[in-house]
């Protein structure tokens, strides 16, 4: 239904955010994208659905990483939910007008009377507020630091993939970085595990991608714990030719937890510190697929490149910060408006 989407918000002038499962729906280059809402959404999103007076959900089960605080969740807006499960409509937020039914069905019917209505007319002030908190809110990504910091990983993937390249993530901070700071142009090319957010799933999930889709490039973005769950799963992808990518951002640590403790329990670290992980490069290469292992922010994108030129399953060994955090974020049951930076 991405289509009707697209068609509907320019339609209508309306900006449109997703959640982390939903990124690709809009080309999130789209002057009316803000991109991801939720703990670690965009800032300028976040705000927007704070202050929105109309809130039209598609498909969306409104669930807790992205509304936060219900109470204070699009505290100004009439709610229209549609959903082809009734048992999702209101299930999380109060709803003002349900609608059961099909996405693509439902935004055509909308679509149809947007257009038979004269009296609909884009509200410039908040189109103009839209554009001044995408400029305001923009993603610094360009980092040349030492360990490498991850967004710097995300751009040169972003500046050497084809937009209809699928990206698959592990679960942790590898994946809130990819849907965070990944730029989706095209819709079905983001796999995560949303929900139950299943470490060691981004490996097995890029191998079937690939094989489902083997024209387009497939990478991985991992976190050297993620990996681990399911590294053995090379020997699946060498031994039926699977030439998927890993990009394992390595910070030597379950990454995700230890930023809980740090930022909510007094930096009081427990099982978080890997200690001596494998060299993920020899690993790949013990399994007769292709590794390298990158330290320097200039060597990403020709790893990359080499990679996939290589025509072999992949494992890129990122050395990044081990004390870099997702930020922006939304405390556990905080409000949207209320992130950490």
């Amino acid at each position: 239904a991405w289509n009707e989407l697209i068609k509907l918000a320019e339609e209508m002038k309306i900006p449109v955010v997703t959640t982390m499962m939903g990124l690709g729906a809009i080309p999130e280059d789209h002057p009316l994208s803000l991109g991801m809402i939720g703990m670690h959404g965009k800032i300028g999103a976040n705000i927007a659905i704070s202050e929105c007076d109309a809130l039209l959900g598609i498909g969306v089960r409104f669930d807790d990483r992205a509304t936060g605080d219900l109470r204070y969740f699009a505290p100004k807006a009439d709610i229209i939910h549609v959903d082809i499960d009734p048992v999702e409509i209101g299930k999380n937020v109060r709803v003002a007008v349900p609608v059961t039914a099909d996405a693509k069905s439902a935004l055509r019917a909308i679509l149809k009377e947007a257009k038979s209505n004269a009296e609909i007319k884009p509200n410039k002030e908040w189109l103009q507020k839209i554009k001044e908190l995408k400029k305001k809110f923009a993603s610094k990504m360009d980092y040349d630091d030492i360990p490498i910091k991850p967004q710097r990983v995300i751009k040169e993937a972003m500046d050497v993939l084809d937009d209809d390249a699928i990206i698959a993530s592990e679960v942790g901070q590898c994946q809130m970085w990819a849907a965070h700071f990944y730029d989706f142009k095209k819709p079905r090319t983001w796999i995560s595990s949303g929900g139950l957010g299943t470490m060691g799933f981004g490996f097995p999930s890029a191998i079937g991608a690939k094989v489902a889709r083997p024209e387009s490039q497939v990478v991985n973005i991992a976190g050297d714990g993620s990996f681990l769950m399911n590294s053995q799963e090379l020997a699946t992808a060498v031994e039926n030719d699977i030439p998927v990518v890993n990009c394992i951002l390595n910070n030597r640590y379950l990454g995700m937890v230890k930023q809980w403790q740090d930022l909510f329990y007094d930096e009081r670290r427990s099982a978080t510190d890997l200690g001596q992980s494998p060299d993920f490069a020899e690993l790949a290469e013990s399994y007769g697929a292709y590794g390298v292992r990158i330290t320097k922010p200039s060597e990403i994108a020709p790893g990359i490149e080499e990679a996939l030129k290589s025509g072999k399953p992949a494992v890129l060994d990122i050395v990044i910060d081990p004390d870099e955090q997702v930020l922006p974020m939304v405390p556990a049951g905080g409000r949207l408006d209320k992130m950490i930076t």
